[in-house]
């Protein structure tokens, strides 16, 4: 399609003058924080904002289809099969007729268009419909009574199961029926790791739960995963009731046994069933969750961050993934955090970006990530690695470890510590050793570094 100029602007603009229901029929590649922010302050505004899924024919997400709290609508023909040109995947939240839809055009036309950009507004008019008929729901639930009323397609797509959101929108369903809607809004997880050499890892996983709509009896949860070798040893429980807008906070846990000889930060996927009210409510939920890790996240009332067993801080992996960067009072500040060692041009072990895509990846671990003190007062852990993965490497050892106080005011910082040892038996001279950061304050943008040589302090603003 052609360019939008300033949509995003759009969305605050309409969010600002008092609509509630946006419909956004555009859309691009690549999201970014900046459509991310704009998207939540609308949600926080008690906005249901719908958006086309895409018309690119394939799972690749687009903008702001994508984006947590987007309604994105899938395009379907009048038989319930998927429109060829419509996207699918697990971003959507419904599919509606999008194929040979008359609209009006310029001049006092109409025309008949097909696409995503077709079925995003029908799903709009129809949530402002149910906001009119059922004015006591809000937005969000309005959109959550969209998504449970919807007939579900599946058989009609065989290719595309669970990759069409809850199935096609049902107006019809969605004015009459009284069901309930319970969605994970968190999972907390925590790996318990063998203390026996040979005895496998277990997982632990606990659900907050929220009802968005009518009340539910004896909701059954069943976790499923289709991984090989990873057993969920309680994988049904079940909760007597939850009422209208109620919450269950850390439902659980649901046990998993991490297969041995798994590698280091593994993907582990799993399904959430929900069932309820005599099986006529029938859900699911899809996520990830990542296990044998070799990072550990570390929490404080107001920072959280992660200690990684490879020399870098808050993320264990490239292009920020694996890890909780540097949250203070829940902003994240932090691209990229690198231990760098080097003693000339040539000499220099490193996990750190060389070029805007590609990374170094020297150091090698040797012990993961644990924790050694976790009290009332601090938290502690520790990791050690080598950099024997460079091809021109020191031969040092390296044991980092990272301090948080959980008291104020000391619960404003981590501090973070590296041993360095040498291996080989001539000493080393003219080492240097410093922190490749990329801060995000504040956006990334407009961050400025600085060095005190009085008080022999880099510093960030």
């Amino acid at each position: 399609g052609s360019e939008i100029l300033k949509g995003y602007d759009g969305i605050k603009y309409a969010a600002d003058h008092g609509a509630r229901i946006i419909n956004c029929s555009w859309g691009s590649d690549g999201g970014g924080n900046f459509g991310q922010d704009i998207i939540n302050y609308a949600v926080e505004m008690g906005c249901l904002v719908v958006a086309a899924a895409g018309n690119d024919g394939n799972s690749n997400p687009q903008y702001p289809a994508a984006y947590n709290g987007v309604f994105a609508i899938a395009n379907t023909q009048i038989n319930d099969v998927k429109a060829s040109s419509s996207n699918y995947g697990d971003y959507i939240a419904l599919a509606a007729p999008g194929t040979a839809i008359t609209s009006t055009v310029f001049n006092n036309q109409y025309a008949a268009y097909t696409g995503t950009s077709m079925s995003s507004p029908v799903v709009a008019g129809a949530a402002a419909l149910v906001k009119a008929a059922r004015p006591a729901l809000n937005l969000l639930q309005v959109g959550e009574l969209l998504r449970v009323t919807a007939d579900n397609i599946d058989a009609k797509n065989p290719a595309f199961v669970g990759q069409l959101g809850k199935g096609r929108l049902n107006v019809e369903r969605a004015l009459s029926e009284t069901p309930p809607s319970v969605r994970t809004q968190k999972i907390t997880d925590f790996e318990v790791r063998s203390t026996i050499a040979q005895a496998p890892d277990t997982l632990y996983l606990f659900f907050d739960l929220k009802n968005f709509l009518f009340p539910v009896i004896n909701l059954q949860l069943t976790l499923t995963t289709t991984n090989p070798g990873v057993i969920i040893l309680q994988p049904q429980k079940t909760l007597s009731s939850l009422a209208t807008l109620e919450s269950k906070l850390l439902f659980g846990p649901f046990k998993v046994v991490v297969p041995l000889g798994i590698a280091a930060n593994s993907k582990v996927d799993f399904r959430l069933l929900y069932s309820a009210n005599t099986g006529s409510y029938q859900y699911f939920e899809t996520f990830s969750i990542v296990v044998e890790r070799d990072y550990l996240d570390i929490n404080t009332n107001s920072i959280s961050t992660t200690i990684t067993s490879n020399g870098r801080i808050g993320f264990s992996a490239a292009s920020a993934e694996n890890g909780t960067g540097f949250l203070y009072k829940g902003d994240q500040l932090l691209f990229e955090a690198s231990l760098m060692i080097g003693k000339s041009p040539t000499m220099v072990s490193n996990n750190t970006r060389s070029t805007d895509d590609e990374y170094d990846e020297h150091f090698v671990k040797k012990v993961r990530a644990y924790e050694v003190v976790n009290n009332i007062d601090s938290i502690k852990a520790q990791s050690e690695f080598d950099d024997s993965a460079n091809p021109l490497p020191l031969n040092i050892d390296i044991k980092h470890t990272l301090i948080a106080y959980k008291k104020s005011p000391n619960d404003k910082f981590a501090i973070a510590q590296y041993e360095v040892f040498n291996k080989t038996n001539s000493s080393l001279s003219g080492l240097y050793i410093g922190l490749f950061t990329d801060w995000d304050v504040n956006g990334g943008s407009t961050n400025v570094t600085l060095f005190d040589p009085a008080l022999n302090l880099g510093y960030v603003y």
